[in-house]
């Protein structure tokens, strides 16, 4: 575990030294909500837990998925075509571990990144909501594990440097694009519910509303085991197939 800290220092710093992807994380979603919503600090409006929380819920994914995408999927296929990562595993030894080093770091900086992000919201909304401020802490903690489970699917694909960020934007691009289509197909029901931004908005909705007392539905919590399980075996088998060789080394 020694090693696991020692790597867990150097992607916090890493991270911490990465100011274009803390403007693209956590900036943006500030702006869009101060575009969107400062009318209602100079002209308050009467709304209940649950509007600000199913409000909250969805920057929250923003914030989440792609900090995981960012940070740990993509980063892994960036650092196995620098050669970085095979360095890391010839001293770390394990995969799992290199994961979990960068996973905790970028829990560490999801936590300030929600706490600011949260600040800002109870601000503009000039109210006091321990659902959120409790809600997005919790929901970081738990959801983070099986999100970044679930995009290992991406550890399997043998892609260059240069082509991982546009599969990166496509898949962000389409992730948001289903959460607009409001259709009673039931593929596109089960599609929605595989959608990892669909997962984290739901949920920590559910988790912020517990904080408040709300108990969630059989079926929901259902679905959440089932998903987040699902996710899991994703994580399980995507990790076991990612490759610590470059792909044009060995083109």
């Amino acid at each position: 575990m020694n090693k696991v800290k020692a790597l867990y220092k150097v992607y916090i710093v890493s991270s911490l030294n990465n100011k274009v992807v803390f403007m693209y994380n956590l900036l943006l979603p500030i702006v869009y909500l101060l575009a969107t919503n400062l009318k209602y600090f100079f002209q308050p409006v009467q709304t209940t837990n649950q509007e600000l929380i199913n409000t909250a819920s969805y920057f929250w994914a923003y914030i989440i998925i792609v900090t995981l995408l960012n940070m740990v999927t993509f980063e892994m296929l960036s650092e196995r075509e620098s050669g970085y990562f095979k360095e890391l595993f010839f001293i770390v030894g394990s995969k799992w571990h290199i994961l979990l080093a960068d996973l905790l770091a970028q829990v560490t900086i999801l936590v300030l990144e929600i706490t600011l992000f949260n600040i800002v919201f109870l601000v503009i909304f000039r109210t006091i909501n321990f659902g959120i401020l409790l809600g997005g802490l919790l929901a970081t903690l738990l959801l983070t594990i099986p999100v970044t489970c679930s995009s290992c699917i991406f550890l399997i694909l043998k892609v260059k440097a240069q082509t991982a960020p546009i599969i990166e934007t496509i898949t962000l691009f389409g992730m948001f694009t289903l959460l607009g289509i409001k259709n009673e197909n039931t593929l596109i029901k089960i599609v929605n519910l595989l959608n990892p931004v669909e997962y984290l908005a739901q949920n920590s909705n559910n988790i912020s509303l517990l904080m408040l007392g709300n108990i969630p539905s059989g079926t929901h919590v259902i679905q959440f085991i089932t998903i987040t399980t699902f996710y899991i075996l994703i994580g399980v088998w995507g990790l076991s197939k990612f490759t610590i060789s470059p792909i044009e080394n060995r083109a």
